[in-house]
């Protein structure tokens, strides 16, 4: 998958983009979702009612398993304003 399509999807599943900013960028990189997501997610996006809060979190939900896969860190999943227990962690080494 693109980088940058994969970046944007990570964005929109850790709640770093708007929902309305995340359906503009649905539209304007329509045909090539198409190709990274397959055609039924791709057709699930684009007839999704973005003001319906729960189709919003399904959408969310279906987009993390289809790319959780394919993590190999998970940096891509941590919210930009995440708090990541470090000094725990540390603790017990």
């Amino acid at each position: 998958m693109d980088k940058e399509i994969n970046s944007a999807l990570w964005r929109f599943i850790r709640r770093d983009t708007s929902v309305s900013a995340f359906e503009a960028w649905v539209y304007a990189y329509e045909a090539a979702l198409s190709t990274a997501l397959g055609a039924e997610l791709h057709f699930r996006l684009l007839e999704m009612n973005y003001a319906d809060r729960n189709q919003v979190e399904d959408m969310r939900e279906q987009l993390e398993a289809q790319l959780r896969p394919a993590l190999t860190c998970e940096c891509l999943a941590v919210a930009d304003e995440d708090v990541i227990p470090v000094a725990a962690a540390l603790a017990n080494l």
